[in-house]
């Protein structure tokens, strides 16, 4: 699966959530320079509970979602990128989204 970005349309997030249940959303601060880039499982509450924040809050202000079925495709746009972000790529504490994810022999 290709990289989707989710940019100024929760709708469209959301929508992507309800049919990608296994897969991985980045969240991070809109603009060049971010130092914000957290790794979660679809399903994690932080970035798919509707009630948690006001409409609009997930792509439609400060953030915006970078989504795909494989791991390894989120951390690759995110070496493409990587000029565009002052952080680090990091992955959320509470939905762990590496447990279970085969790593390759060569990393």
């Amino acid at each position: 699966m290709r990289i989707q970005i989710f940019d100024n349309n929760d709708s469209a997030y959301f929508e992507w959530l309800d049919k990608n249940t296994s897969s991985f959303a980045v969240n991070t601060l809109r603009g060049i320079n971010s130092n914000y880039f957290v790794l979660h499982k679809s399903k994690c509450h932080h970035i798919s509970t509707t009630s948690r924040h006001d409409k609009g809050a997930y792509t439609e202000r400060d953030y915006i979602k970078i989504c795909s079925d494989d791991i390894n495709e989120l951390k690759k746009w995110f070496e493409h990128h990587n000029t565009q972000f002052n952080g680090e790529f990091k992955e959320c504490k509470t939905c762990v989204p590496n447990s279970g994810v085969k790593k390759s022999p060569n990393k």
